[in-house]
């Protein structure tokens, strides 16, 4: 009986264990949809090529429903898609994935940008000089969406591509005035930028005779203005004035140059001669100008200061003077002119213009041109507000020698009192 019991029991448990068994039901895992994507940023058209990282749960993955735009809209069915965004914006691109039974959804954020040039930019040096001068040109553009891959100059603004070095030098051997033209592109887009240099050449001085009683002065007087305008300081001139109240002592200026005391009387850059005045006075002197503008100056200004200190106006300039040039019987002249005198009116009731007030001239035969020439005009008082400083370089030989006392170069600064 004891051994029948101890039997049924074990059934019993065997039986229990099996209905256990065959009742129990295994948890079933969903899948995790998960998406990567190259590139996330970009610029319009952009493509974007998306990878399906996604874990599968207890069942394989058997489907992908891409929405590369969150419209509701099923873009793409493949696994591994690639989509052109044509159009500038956020997106959020979204991933369904599904065992045939549960799904899940992923999504990461697309920002696509608009496209940017490049901008144009760039530096040089020197920023003007004399001819032939050579320039170095630094390219300072910043790229826009893309890299630069290109860069044009047009040295001349002519429309005509000089270099395609990023960063290019130049020689300007002729006198002007110069646009510079660079263009820069990242193969689709482009922009530009113009700049301007001065190439320097011989500078003109002309020295006039004048007075204001004196009939037909003012006809050359009106000539040098508008030759003024025209040139700017390019032109420098200054009037000396005889026999009126401007008169500061000029009478040396036409024995220098052994000239007789008939008014007017011009003398452009210490050898050309032009006695008289009249309406056709611009012409003439515009015709011995224009050659002397085109040559390249045998003196050249640097660094040129002035300031006046109590009663004394303190000039400072740097010299670059040729090897031709002789250096026997070499002056530094400097005269300071009144840029209009309103206390008088010449003959043609107009007022006065570059009167020289004061002047003075230094030897430089000997000079060190490593160092700047120091010249002063002492005695001064009483300054007009608008004055400006004229110098220039110039043989004095005695005699005076039409052939060889000649003006190399001359230059001019406003002083600020």
């Amino acid at each position: 009986m004891k051994k029948f019991l101890i039997l049924f029991c074990l059934i019993l448990i065997l039986f229990a264990c099996d209905r256990f068994e065959h009742n129990f039901e295994p948890e079933i895992i969903p899948p995790q949809a998960r998406i990567s994507a190259i590139p996330t940023l970009g610029y319009v058209p952009m493509v974007v090529a998306f990878t399906d990282s996604s874990i599968a749960g207890t069942n394989p993955i058997t489907s992908w429903e891409w929405d590369f735009d969150n419209d509701g809209t099923v873009d793409s069915l493949e696994q591994n898609p690639i989509y052109t965004y044509n159009e500038v914006g956020e997106y959020y691109a979204k991933l369904t994935v599904s065992d045939g039974e549960l799904t899940s959804l992923d999504s990461i954020i697309i920002s696509v940008l608009e496209v940017g040039a490049p901008i144009a930019d760039f530096s040089f040096e020197p920023a003007s000089g004399y001819a032939p001068l050579e320039v170095s040109f630094t390219d300072e553009s910043q790229p826009g969406s893309y890299p630069i891959t290109s860069w044009e100059w047009d040295f001349e603004n002519d429309g005509v591509i000089d270099s395609y070095e990023q960063n290019p030098t130049y020689t300007y051997n002729e006198v002007g005035n110069y646009t510079i033209k660079l263009t820069v592109s990242d193969g689709e887009l482009s922009s530009s930028i113009t700049k301007d240099i001065s190439v320097f050449g011989q500078n003109v001085l002309v020295e006039l005779a004048t007075s204001l009683s004196c009939p037909n002065c003012h006809y050359v007087e009106t000539a040098l203005h508008n030759l003024k305008e025209q040139y700017g300081n390019r032109l420098c001139y200054v009037e000396y004035h005889l026999n009126d109240p401007l008169d500061i002592g000029n009478y040396d200026f036409l024995s220098y140059y052994n000239l007789s005391p008939y008014l007017p009387t011009s003398m452009t850059q210490g050898t050309q001669t032009i006695i008289g005045g009249s309406p056709t006075s611009q012409d003439e002197l515009n015709a011995l100008i224009t050659p002397i503008l085109a040559e390249t100056p045998l003196v050249q200004f640097y660094d040129f200061n002035a300031t006046l200190e109590a009663d004394t106006l303190n000039g400072l300039v740097l010299l670059n003077v040729d090897s031709s040039v002789p250096l026997d019987d070499l002056y530094l002249k400097f005269v300071l002119i009144e840029d209009e005198n309103t206390n008088y009116l010449n003959a043609a009731h107009e007022y006065p213009l570059n009167v020289a007030i004061a002047k003075g001239e230094l030897s430089i035969s000997a000079y060190n041109f490593d160092e700047p020439v120091e010249f002063a005009l002492p005695g001064l008082s009483d300054l007009p507000d608008d004055i400006t400083l004229v110098i220039w370089v110039q043989t004095l030989a005695d005699p005076y020698n039409s052939s060889t006392c000649k003006v190399y170069n001359v230059t001019e600064k406003a002083i600020t009192q």
